[in-house]
């Protein structure tokens, strides 16, 4: 596809896909925020339990299929009938896995409760496993605006039920019955939206070439997910359900931003440099610009959060939930860094280099691992440092390692965003001023004009200093207006 074409393409999908992940992302914040005053941090850390191992045997359900469609140049009906029956085949038999494992995975919690919930999130795993392909080829096609219809009627829709169930004193079974809402409209409005339909027939060849993709991309993310979850299986087993119940809803504020920025920019960056591939000073300049414009919103999200952490929690889930603060804050740094370098993930597929990123996830892993199970040592807490150290330690191969692909040194790298974090420091030492003046205020109100002060601040040194990334957002923001008009 020539670059002018991506640009079209980029303009005139990006405004769906933000809302479609907007829309998602607040759905499912306004409903954790209600239900976090209706349930108690163990209806939480029951479903935190099951999420773990579920969340595993979701990167085998999958594959590596939705990646290979996205980033294949030419895809035929055959190809895709082969990626969609071996999702079938992969989806029932871990489900069928799941079913057979219900009681280990209790007696491992020693928590009886946990059986009927496996047995049902099974059967709702393998309903998940036939979404795959048709989500995969809208995001192929950028028809984010189908996406957009599907995903608001499904979220509405379950996050409805969801509450509705919990004033109903349902507890932690409201939450079962979100996530089974939320995957029946999936199914069946993803294959009304999509013309397609798998034909009774299979590639060997397809299913070879899906295997030398796809292994070396599972492998890694199956590392990466142990990496990033050992921590909840860790706190789960050894401190219990409130234990897991805070430490995952601390999580989850790490989690609002950085899955957004893999929805809406990961979503846009995969197919685009997928196409660019061949070029690579267009690759690289294309990487850099995109890192510089999520900085220019995550710098702020990240260290605004540490700062007002213990204001945000009081006043969204209540004075119950003020244990999360310590562990708000570390994750608050952890974001920061990561914001910043989901990209690279993003690079690593777009250029067909899964096997390099299955060797980097290697040595990364193993630095997680060391560190989380040295923290350990320490309760909740420790592990949450451990988080934080071992993702500064994995920056620089990450990015070493990417810059490889694209003729970029980590230099180049850290001097694309020293504006950016320059202008935050500054919005920091602003708002902590502005939080010592406060102190004494009502919390509601501090609250607020902090949020607002600290916008203010950066815009205004932004503005100050010119720097590029606001320039070129708003630029792209002015394009993306005038292509849809």
């Amino acid at each position: 596809m020539k670059l002018n074409e991506v640009r079209a393409k980029v303009y005139s999908s990006f405004g769906w896909n933000f809302l479609y992940q907007l829309s998602v992302k607040l759905i499912n914040f306004v409903c954790g925020i209600v239900l976090a005053r209706l349930l108690i941090p163990e209806d939480f850390g029951v479903m935190a339990m099951v999420a773990i191992l579920i969340g595993f045997a979701e990167i085998f359900k999958d594959f590596g299929v939705s990646a290979a469609v996205v980033q294949r140049e030419k895809l035929d009906s055959l190809v895709l009938s082969t990626m969609f029956w071996c999702t079938v085949v992969t989806g029932g038999g871990i489900a069928m896995a799941l079913n057979f494992l219900a009681p280990s995975i209790a007696n491992f919690y020693d928590e009886p409760l946990l059986v009927n919930i496996v047995l049902l999130l099974a059967i709702n795993f393998f309903l998940s496993s036939l979404t795959i392909i048709p989500h995969a080829m809208l995001i192929r096609d950028m028809a984010f605006r189908k996406l957009f219809y599907i995903a608001l009627i499904a979220e509405l829709a379950a996050a409805s039920m969801a509450i509705w169930l919990a004033l109903d004193g349902w507890g932690y079974w409201s939450l079962l019955g979100k996530i089974w809402v939320s995957t029946g409209l999936h199914l069946l409005l993803l294959w009304s939206f999509l013309g397609w339909r798998p034909r009774l027939r299979i590639s060997i060849f397809a299913i070879k070439e899906l295997m030398d993709f796809s292994t070396p991309l599972v492998g890694g993310e199956s590392i990466n997910y142990w990496v990033r979850h050992l921590d909840d299986l860790l706190i789960a087993r050894f401190f219990g359900e409130r234990a897991i119940g805070l430490y995952g809803k601390a999580y989850s504020f790490l989690t609002i931003p950085l899955v957004q920025i893999r929805g809406v920019v990961g979503r846009i960056a995969l197919p685009v440099l997928s196409r660019l591939q061949d070029d690579q000073d267009q690759v690289r300049i294309y990487f850099l610009k995109i890192t510089r414009m999520v900085a220019l919103f995550s710098f702020p999200t990240f260290l605004g959060l540490y700062i007002l952490s213990h204001d945000l929690i009081y006043v969204l889930l209540g004075i119950q939930w003020m244990e999360v603060v310590p562990l708000l804050q570390i994750f608050s740094l952890c974001g920061l860094l990561q914001s910043v370098v989901v990209l690279t993930g993003v690079l690593f597929i777009s250029q067909g280099a899964t096997a390099l990123k299955f060797k980097v996830s290697l040595l990364t892993s193993s630095l997680g691992i060391a560190a989380i199970l040295i923290g350990l040592n320490w309760g909740v807490e420790g592990i949450a440092w451990g988080l934080l150290i071992a993702t500064m330690i994995n920056l620089l191969p990450n990015v070493h390692f990417v810059g490889r692909l694209i003729n970029m040194s980590f230099w180049d790298w850290l001097v694309n965003l020293k504006e950016l974090f320059l202008c935050t420091i500054v919005m920091s030492f602003g708002m902590l001023l502005c939080q010592s003046l406060l102190f004494e205020m009502n919390i509601y109100v501090r609250f607020l004009i902090l949020t607002i002060t600290g916008g203010l601040i950066y815009l205004f040194v932004l503005k100050v200093l010119r720097v590029r990334a606001l320039g070129e957002s708003m630029s792209f923001i002015q394009k993306l207006i005038t292509s849809r008009a």
